[in-house]
């Protein structure tokens, strides 16, 4: 029923607040449709930036558990090789929610996004990589199928540039309009009863599914 609504990115915003993310739907609906373009050929990725407590990772988190676990991959820091070593088909059509960049823009940095950057540009991942064998050292071909969609949050202004450019650019409302959107909602969640979010939240892992 959800699924044939005319209205659907609208409610989608309206089970978002009522879950407890106050204002910010326009953020809310762009990180949905990210997660759900999970499922297309070329999904898609964001970057969401904002200052410290501005509630980025907040809205991400909430917006991310209207999706089933079996569809999403939370990683809050990765390694450089850690996609290539996942159990092979985890990642097929999977949303990546990664936690808050790094602060750090070095080569060392750029390293270790490169086969992220590679699995969002291609969606596959494919590296011959040198493995020990009983017979000494042999050299293996180490393949990771996707295609991912993908978040994450920074508090930075500037973000390695092949990084945002395979990316949406996001940013979290902080004007004093939001700020008084925030407070009150706490305040009516003190004062009246409080959302079914568990019925929410089926909901949308129906609809996921």
């Amino acid at each position: 029923t959800l699924l044939d609504d005319p209205e659907l990115i609208t409610r989608i915003c309206d089970d978002a607040e009522a879950v407890g993310i106050a204002g910010e739907r326009e953020l809310v609906a762009t990180i949905y449709l990210i997660g759900v373009s999970r499922l297309l050929p070329r999904p898609l990725a964001g970057i969401i930036r904002g200052s410290s407590s501005s509630g980025k990772s907040y809205t991400v988190e909430k917006v991310a558990h209207l999706f089933p676990p079996e569809c999403l991959v939370h990683a809050t820091q990765m390694t450089p090789q850690a996609l290539f070593h996942m159990k092979p088909g985890s990642l097929v059509h999977r949303w990546v929610v990664a936690g808050e960049r790094s602060r750090l823009e070095d080569d060392d940095r750029a390293e270790a996004t490169r086969a992220l950057r590679e699995m969002l540009a291609s969606g596959k991942l494919s590296k011959l990589m040198p493995v020990k064998t009983g017979n000494g050292i042999e050299t293996q071909l180490i393949e990771q199928s996707g295609p991912i969609s993908f978040t994450e949050t920074t508090t930075l202004t500037t973000v390695f540039e092949e990084d945002s450019n395979r990316a949406l650019m996001l940013q979290t409302d902080e004007s004093a309009a939001q700020t008084k959107r925030i407070i009150t909602a706490l305040a009516r969640r003190h004062t009246r009863e409080r959302e079914d979010t568990g019925r929410i939240v089926s909901v949308h892992h129906a609809l996921q599914r």
